[in-house]
């Protein structure tokens, strides 16, 4: 599976912030990662630009 776009990850970016709680940055990644089920290497991948990772 390639690493979901922008537009694929904010729906499930936004029911996360939902509940009213507030999320670390990096917990959220955590969480949309096991969403869409993602394998380390797919984590670790950078953006076109080289310069960080896509999630």
């Amino acid at each position: 599976m390639a690493v979901p776009g922008y537009q694929d990850f904010m729906y499930p970016f936004l029911k996360q912030l939902e509940d009213g709680k507030e999320y670390r940055l990096q917990d959220l990644y955590v969480l949309l990662a096991k969403h869409f089920n993602l394998t380390d290497e797919e984590i670790a991948e950078k953006l076109p630009s080289g310069k960080k990772s896509g999630i």
